[in-house]
């Protein structure tokens, strides 16, 4: 009978440890999409996953699992210095340092959550082209603000945009100015154009690049028309959740065991096609600089 009792706690414990204990981290499960227009198209899509991790339950996600933490020997690691910071101060909290900046930028004070859509090193690499900062009002039922965080590939260089979505619907886009050189194969005169949705069952969001301001201007007669406001090139994710317990960690690694990797030869890859399509190199600006000096 203590035989039979004490293996009774130890199932019990079993399915506690699994159990998700209400956290508003998930899994999202889905496609990573690209189309370019201009000046030829050139389009693909990648299965992927990404983790959503509510900024104050990254612990508690990473305890369910022996292969995930925050040490060199766990196969998903999280390491603080992957993520936004201010001045490099990696010693402050994410969700601290991301509400410094919305204050900054924007002029007002996050009130509720801060969720993170973001790839953590999985096998001993990291790529995270986009990772996104949502913040959530006070009781968590809007969104506040989405700080994007852009890491380019192969410079390492990042930048972050802070848009205010107070007043964005779903229906409704924000448009911000480029400001760091991502792909040598995309000029700088660009906006970006990004429209999403609640994080939910579902994660949707698409961001475009436009052909703007000199680029268009410098065009004449009819053409100038044509071009101003058109899409050089969108992409986006289209994502289902899926709860977070041990069971759901340990199989996206092993259907995943190199996400971050697939994401960086994918990069590799596609820039090879689209340079065998003759597609005009951009070099990035800090290089021309260099030269012209």
């Amino acid at each position: 009978m203590p035989e039979r009792s004490t293996l009774q706690n130890n199932t019990a414990l079993q399915v506690e440890a699994e159990k998700p204990d209400n956290l508003h981290s998930a899994i999202y499960q889905g496609w990573v999409w690209h189309h370019r227009y201009l000046p030829k198209s050139h389009k693909f899509r990648y299965r992927v996953f990404m983790m959503y991790l509510e900024l104050t339950e990254i612990d508690s996600v990473l305890s369910l699992s022996k292969f995930w933490g925050r040490h060199w020997y766990h196969l998903a690691r999280f390491k603080r210095s992957d993520y936004f910071s201010i001045d490099s101060d990696y010693a402050q909290n994410i969700d601290t340092a991301v509400k410094q900046e919305v204050k900054r930028q924007l002029g007002f004070d996050v009130t509720g959550s801060i969720c993170l859509l973001t790839n953590l090193k999985y096998f001993g690499y990291i790529t995270n082209p986009i990772s996104c900062y949502y913040c959530f009002n006070a009781d968590n039922s809007q969104l506040q603000a989405l700080l994007i965080e852009v890491t380019n590939t192969p410079w390492g260089e990042r930048h972050h945009y802070v848009l205010d979505l107070r007043k964005h619907g779903v229906s409704r886009a924000v448009e911000f100015e480029k400001k760091m050189h991502v792909s040598p194969f995309m000029p700088m005169d660009r906006n970006y154009r990004w429209q999403g949705e609640m994080p939910a069952q579902k994660l949707r969001y698409t961001l475009a690049s436009l052909v703007m301001g000199d680029a268009a201007s410098s065009k004449t007669g009819s053409s100038a028309q044509s071009i101003e406001n058109q899409k050089h090139f969108d992409s986006g994710v289209v994502f289902d959740r899926q709860a977070i317990n041990a069971k759901a960690l340990n199989s996206v690694l092993l259907r995943f065991p190199f996400m971050t990797l697939k994401v960086l030869s994918a990069i590799y890859w596609q820039a090879l096609k689209i340079w065998l399509k003759k597609i005009p190199f951009v070099p990035h600006p800090n290089a021309k600089a260099n030269t012209s000096q």
